[in-house]
């Protein structure tokens, strides 16, 4: 809830959706528990996704970045990182 505790209520739009009946008893089971309506469980559990999406492309964007960089290390480096590991206690 945002700080003064008032909930802000933004515009929605209503849809219609088909999902699972197994999924759907979940849902309900778990917005009950929560108290919750079911938009707002719904609501939430799709801003996850988004958000969750976006990170994965993100990362996935880094790693074809890195993929085309030499992150090697030279060769003194390495030796010198290695006895350094090897000295720490794990």
């Amino acid at each position: 809830m945002p700080p003064g505790g008032k909930k802000v209520i933004l515009p929605a739009v209503k849809t219609a959706i088909s999902i699972p009946d197994r999924l759907y008893k979940q849902a309900e089971k778990v917005a009950k528990q929560r108290q919750l309506s079911r938009s707002e469980l719904y609501a939430r559990a799709l801003q996850w996704y988004l958000s969750r999406i976006d990170r994965e492309e993100i990362t996935r964007q880094a790693n074809a970045y890195a993929d085309q960089v030499d992150t090697s290390l030279p060769a003194d480096l390495r030796a010198q990182s290695r006895r350094i590991l090897k000295a720490v206690e794990w």
